[in-house]
């Protein structure tokens, strides 16, 4: 409803261009733009689209860059595609948007399961809470300080009516402590509490290196050696799935992003450190001390095994994201069972740093 003067198209693409070449973008690359107007009730809004001329996106499809005008004055500018098979992978693309809901979910429900068998060891006094508590300190200091660190990008699509840029990004870190990095503490909590007393009770050996480390005590042979296989184990691991990726391509699936290139702060290296001890952590946790121990006990340990991985295959954090859905939990399913076959012929120590 807002009034605005007219400008003619010339004007606007002389602008348009202006404003393009101030902003770095090189318009050789680009063919004869595209004018486009769309009358409202008290002005009319031109867009000029600039189409790229190389590295089409496929048979059909174009792409480029675009400038906005609301009425005469310049309002933005923006990518665009104009692709036939939008429709079709939308609906493939949209699936990984329950995954967030989902990862909430699954703090959640392994929380409250641990919470019954942690109630009942602990009035019968037959485990502590010290370590337990340390953990949950460190989880949740990792976690607000992630949320601290990429609460202004990740809260850029936020908006609420009453609230400025400044404000909704700190509403964005109090439903954010409030709804994962509270829950994801209290899973660690849970996790180690009674996961420890479940594991020690079979594989008490395989403690014995994070153990250490928590008490500070680095310069140990436990210690070295865990730390070593971890790292070794990590990287072979990373080779194992990057080899897996054209594989998975030849038989239909498309790798779309790796976690690691979501990084939203200026830091993303630190930034993934932090969200692998806010968030990984406490299911790592579960998973090897409790679900492993619980399941090889009750289903023997190749049965046991298996289920362990089907599970940690729907929970634990995905190492990349591929197109279709199904495609993904496979990586992940070889992801966990790695991570729970390192466990079972090493240690905690191994797996955590792998």
């Amino acid at each position: 409803q807002a009034e605005g003067a007219a400008i003619s198209q010339q004007e606007a693409r002389n602008q348009a261009d202006a404003f393009l070449v101030s902003q770095g973008i090189d318009l050789s690359r680009y063919g004869e733009p595209e004018i486009r107007s769309q009358q409202l009730a008290r002005r009319t809004d031109l867009t000029v689209r600039y189409r790229d001329r190389r590295d089409p996106p496929g048979a059909g499809s174009s792409h480029g860059i675009q400038v906005f005008f609301g009425g005469d004055r310049l309002a933005g500018f923006a990518p665009w595609l104009d692709d036939p098979a939008e429709k079709g992978l939308q609906g493939e693309v949209q699936s990984f948007e329950f995954l967030g809901a989902a990862r909430i979910i699954s703090i959640f429900l392994v929380a409250g399961i641990l919470a019954f068998p942690f109630l009942k060891r602990y009035h019968a006094g037959e485990i502590g809470v010290r370590r337990s508590v340390q953990i949950f300190c460190l989880v949740a200091g990792a976690g607000l300080v992630l949320l601290l660190m990429t609460s202004r990008p990740d809260s850029q699509q936020i908006g609420f009516g009453f609230a400025t840029r400044r404000q909704t990004s700190w509403i964005y870190i109090l439903f954010g402590t409030v709804f994962n990095v509270f829950p994801a503490a209290l899973l660690g909590f849970f996790a180690w509490s009674v996961g420890e007393s479940i594991c020690r009770e079979r594989w008490g050996r395989k403690l014995a290196a994070f153990d250490a480390l928590f008490k500070g005590d680095f310069a140990n042979e436990t210690v070295a050696r865990a730390s070593l296989r971890g790292w070794m184990a990590g990287l072979a691991l990373a080779g194992v799935l990057i080899a897996l990726l054209p594989v998975f391509r030849l038989a239909g699936g498309w790798p779309l992003a790796s976690l690691l290139f979501q990084a939203s702060s200026r830091w993303p290296g630190l930034e993934a450190v932090l969200g692998a001890l806010s968030f990984s952590l406490p299911f790592y946790l579960a998973l090897v001390l409790w679900l492993l121990p619980i399941a090889a006990r009750r289903l023997k340990v190749v049965a046991g095994t298996a289920a362990a991985v089907l599970v940690a295959a729907a929970v634990i954090p995905f190492p990349a994201l591929i197109m279709p859905l199904a495609w993904t939990f496979v990586l992940a399913a070889v992801f966990a069972a790695a991570l729970i076959l390192l466990f079972l012929f090493t240690d905690l120590l191994t797996v955590l740093f792998a």
